[in-house]
């Protein structure tokens, strides 16, 4: 329950944060001098998108009963992710990777490509372990996993060839928000069941104390029969 409540919050967290930097990004993108402040919005960007992929594989290991930390698969993604990292964290100091123009127009340096196919390794590597773990995870999260990861994969794919920004974007929040509401769905359906199961371990309780007091009140009714019948005439 716990891992839920974390998951949950960590989805709600990235979701915001992200759809704010784009709301904000639009609002400034056709100003003047706003160069380096969307060389930074693009750098958060990335860097939250980057982080979802992998809890997004560590949520798919925990729901088919394995642990993240355990398994192959999530350590060779924490490597493209820490590769992605060491990437990103050297765009402020070079255009190899990408850079914004004097005119605020985004340009793709030499080396973009590669930061993409990193990317889209990451999320092969989940879509991998959907098929792979598919008969330990119910129709509901399956299908949930599909639905996410389906358009943000192939929303990766085309950026490889085209600028597909617009199209990405919406697909991390479909993604994002298809398992905020899972996960809150999954969260709810596990609070009514928390909550019969007191309802009906107080019933028992209550049925227990009942059979006490009747058990109690016994001798005295039959002490009371006894003096009753002590008391008639022979």
């Amino acid at each position: 329950m716990k891992y839920e409540k974390l998951a949950f919050h960590a989805f709600f967290t990235i979701l915001l944060l992200y759809i704010g930097l784009l709301l904000f990004e639009n609002v400034i993108k056709d100003r003047p001098d706003t160069r380096v402040i969307l060389d930074i919005i693009y750098y958060f960007d990335t860097l939250l998108i980057s982080i979802l992929i992998p809890a997004l594989l560590a949520y798919l290991i925990h729901c088919s009963g394995e642990s993240p930390w355990r398994s192959r698969l999530f350590h060779l993604e924490i490597a493209l992710w820490a590769g992605l990292f060491i990437m990103l964290n050297m765009t402020p100091f070079t255009s190899l990777f990408y850079y914004h123009s004097q005119e605020n127009q985004f340009c793709r340096g030499p080396l973009y490509r590669l930061m993409t196919a990193f990317l889209f390794a990451m999320t092969l590597l989940i879509l991998g372990g959907v098929i792979h773990w598919r008969s330990r995870l119910s129709e509901k999260y399956y299908h949930s996993f599909l639905v996410s990861l389906g358009p943000m994969t192939l929303a990766i794919f085309l950026h490889f060839f085209i600028s597909a920004f617009s199209i990405f974007s919406f697909c991390v929040i479909i993604c994002a928000s298809s398992m905020y509401i899972i996960i809150l769905a999954d969260q709810i359906q596990q609070d009514l069941i928390h909550q019969r199961e007191i309802a009906r371990q107080q019933g028992e309780i209550a049925q227990q104390r009942a059979d006490i007091m009747v058990l109690q009140m016994r001798p005295h009714f039959r002490c009371l029969s006894g003096i009753k019948a002590a008391k008639k005439p022979l």
